[in-house]
């Protein structure tokens, strides 16, 4: 019978996986004196490494591992060995390997068998077909396709990887007991989302709530990939990152209900030199939206009327066919013409259901001037979104949240949002609609 091990995860921050660079030269000065290709044997162990910052564990679900492979870079950077890690293996949370000396750079991949095995990774030291990847550089950037979120978070199966995008060298000498260490974390990127205590909405109230992730990319870098020499830019890159809107995005998960208590979903990684509306990720949320008695208008904006079902229109002020805004109140039917004004829009809510968009963004992680680094999504992160204020019912469909997906991501929002990133790494998120 197969047996799953629970990985202590490290908790490293988001914004310093690129920050501990090795200096490539200096890395290579600390494996000067050892004679390289002697064969010899090492161990790898996955711990749990000290943070200086609060984490949280996470679910059991979230870090279990069934299976694992670890890949041996050696000081040219190529794949020297690949090494799966056997039952018991898995069991010891370390796997001892033939090696031989001289310095490594050391990648463990786990719950990804299934997917690494359509990779064609190869351990050679002469030329390689174009198919076939031998060089560290085409290994961190081998994309991983992603079909649905279960193939990624499901039990036991939640995609672990190398956080550091440059780990440092490892020195095997011939003498020593080359014992060393390796920290994986999640592939992917966590989100809780709760109702703030005691917020109401500006003239009704928001109930039912649910939210779901938008905007995932639908491929990613085996590896965290960053930008510049040795990959110390503060820039994480994606398969998406230059494309204008040409990305494939997927959904996460099924929704999910939330109130005073959170909701759990997942994240892709996403990074995107220009940030739009049809990039950038998001939380889709939807409620039920009931106004205020005073709130409720008759068609010909009387006060005093009443809803039926919950159903009510709202008047959308358009320029250029775009809306700019809404008129104050609800009407319990159709506005008539002088009511909706040329060139605005009669919007019904059939039931009161609305939605809102929640985009994820880190303002402590760049100025005004680098919001790339600020709506960046790394893996192994969790965001902690708390609304924190409501200001009026949302679009009444699904695509109203994003109108215009090659514009910039809206600053004005139904729903305030406050953010802050840290290690599941956490990151608390407060929010309002």
């Amino acid at each position: 019978m197969k047996k799953n091990f629970i990985l202590g995860l490290a908790a490293i921050s988001m914004l310093s996986f690129a920050s501990c660079e090795t200096d490539p030269a200096a890395e290579k000065n600390l494996a000067s004196d050892v004679v390289e290709g002697i064969p010899t044997t090492a161990t790898i162990t996955l711990t749990n490494a000290p943070s200086t910052m609060a984490t949280e564990a996470g679910e059991l679900n979230e870090s279990q591992i069934d299976n694992a492979t670890l890949y041996v870079f050696n000081n040219a950077d190529v794949l020297e060995s690949i090494v799966p890690f056997q039952q018991t293996d898995i069991q010891t949370k370390k796997v001892t390997f033939q090696t031989t000396t001289g310095a490594k750079r050391l990648f463990v991949c786990a719950n990804m068998n299934d997917i690494l095995a359509k990779f064609n990774f190869k351990t050679v030291t002469t030329a390689a077909t174009p198919t076939e990847v031998t060089k560290l550089d085409a290994f961190k950037k081998t994309q991983a396709a992603i079909a649905n979120f279960t193939s990624i978070t499901a039990n036991s199966k939640f995609w672990m990887t190398n956080l550091e995008a440059q780990p440092a060298q490892e020195t095997v000498t011939a003498s020593g007991e080359n014992k060393f260490m390796v920290t994986i974390g999640r592939a992917c990127a966590k989100v809780r989302l709760s109702l703030g205590t005691g917020v109401v909405g500006s003239g009704g109230t928001l109930n039912d709530l649910k939210f779901k992730t938008k905007n995932n990319p639908n491929t990613m870098y085996l590896m965290p990939v960053y930008e510049g020499a040795n990959y110390t830019g503060k820039q994480l890159l994606t398969p998406y990152y230059e494309a204008g809107t040409a990305g494939t995005y997927i959904d996460g998960s099924a929704q999910v209900s939330f109130s005073t208590e959170g909701g759990i979903s997942y994240l892709t990684e996403n990074s995107n030199a220009t940030i739009l509306a049809g990039k950038a990720s998001y939380l889709e949320v939807e409620g039920i939206w009931t106004p205020n008695t005073d709130q409720i208008l008759d068609k010909d904006g009387n006060p005093g009327a009443a809803l039926t079902n919950n159903d009510f229109w709202r008047v959308a002020l358009k320029s250029g066919g775009v809306i700019t805004g809404y008129k104050p109140g609800c009407y319990n039917e159709l506005p008539t013409t002088g009511q909706i004004g040329t060139g605005n829009e009669a919007i019904k809510y059939t039931g009161g259901k609305c939605y809102y968009a929640i985009y994820l963004q880190d303002k402590n992680a760049g100025s005004d001037q680098e919001l790339p680094l600020r709506y960046t999504v790394k893996r192994n992160t969790l965001f902690d979104v708390v609304i924190s204020s409501i200001s009026g019912p949302g679009a009444n469909d699904p695509g109203g949240v994003v109108p215009d997906p090659n514009k910039p991501v809206e600053t004005v929002v139904s729903m305030e949002v406050n953010i802050t990133i840290a290690p599941w790494t956490i990151a608390n998120l407060s929010a309002g609609i």
